[in-house]
C-alpha cells in the first residue's frame, strides 16, 4: 500500500493521522489496529515533509502458536541502524510504564469501538480458557514475555472493573456522582434493581466469552 501511494525507500514517517511518530514500533502501533483505515502517513523526504493517504491493508496473521488476527498493514519496514537497548533512571522507568499502560488502555478501548460497531469479530473476545492457554504460551517465550502478558492482563481487568455497570467498582463511582448531582442518594428499589441488571449483564457476558472460547478451541 505504501509503494502505490507513493512512498519511496528512504523515506523516514514522522506522524500518523497527526500524532509523531518517534520509533518503527511507534509506526505498527499506530497501523495495526486500523485495517482497511485510510490514513494520514506524514513522510520526510530530502529535508521536507509531506502527507500521504494510505489505505492499511486488512491482514489475517498466525503467531508461532496458531492464534489468528486481524491487523493492519502499509508495507513498510525499518532500514538501516540497529537496535539499541536505552537504559533508563527509575523516574523514567516511572513515566515510561505509565505511557505503555495509557497506550495499552487506548488500544483496548480502540478494539472493543471496533467490536461495537462490526470491523472487528466478536471472535477475538477472550475469557478465562483464552487467557489461560495464552498464559501457557508466553511462558514458553520466557519470562519477560510472560511478565508483560501478566500486565496485560490486569490492566484489562482494571479498565472492565472501572466501567460504569452496577457491580463493579465503576458502577460504585457512577452511583457516587450520581449523587453529587442530584445531592441525595439513589433509591433502595433503584440500587436492587441496577445491581441485579449490572450483576445479569456481567454473567451473560462471562458466559458468552467462555462459549467463545471453547468454539475456538474446538475450531
Amino acid at each position: 500500500p505504501a509503494q502505490r501511494a507513493g512512498v519511496l525507500a528512504g523515506d523516514r514517517i514522522v506522524a500518523i493521522d497527526g500524532k509523531p511518530m518517534k520509533d518503527f514500533r511507534d509506526v505498527q502501533g499506530a497501523v495495526m489496529l486500523y485495517p482497511g483505515k485510510r490514513l494520514a502517513v506524514t513522510v520526510e523526504r530530502d529535508g521536507e515533509s509531506r502527507t500521504i493517504p494510505i489505505t492499511a491493508a486488512s491482514v489475517e496473521m498466525k503467531d508461532k502458536f496458531g492464534n489468528a488476527g486481524k491487523i493492519g498493514l502499509i508495507g513498510v519496514r525499518p532500514t538501516g541502524g540497529a537496535y539499541v537497548a536505552e537504559r533508563l533512571g527509575p523516574i523514567d522507568s516511572v513515566a515510561l510504564a505509565v505511557k505503555s499502560s495509557v497506550g495499552i488502555v487506548k488500544m483496548m478501548v480502540t478494539g472493543i469501538g471496533q467490536i461495537l460497531i462490526g470491523d472487528r469479530s466478536v471472535k477475538e473476545l477472550g475469557g478465562p480458557i483464552k487467557i489461560a492457554k495464552y498464559s501457557g504460551e508466553q511462558l514458553s517465550l520466557g519470562p519477560i514475555a510472560f511478565v508483560e502478558f501478566v500486565a496485560l492482563i490486569s490492566l484489562n481487568l482494571a479498565f472492565i472493573n472501572l466501567l460504569p455497570i452496577p457491580g463493579l467498582d465503576g458502577g460504585h463511582l457512577a452511583f457516587y456522582a450520581a449523587e453529587a448531582v442530584r445531592r441525595k442518594p439513589v433509591g433502595p428499589r433503584g440500587l436492587e434493581l441496577a445491581y441485579r441488571s449490572g450483576m445479569a449483564l456481567v454473567l451473560m457476558l462471562m458466559l458468552f466469552v467462555t462459549f467463545n472460547d471453547l468454539v475456538s478451541l474446538v475450531g
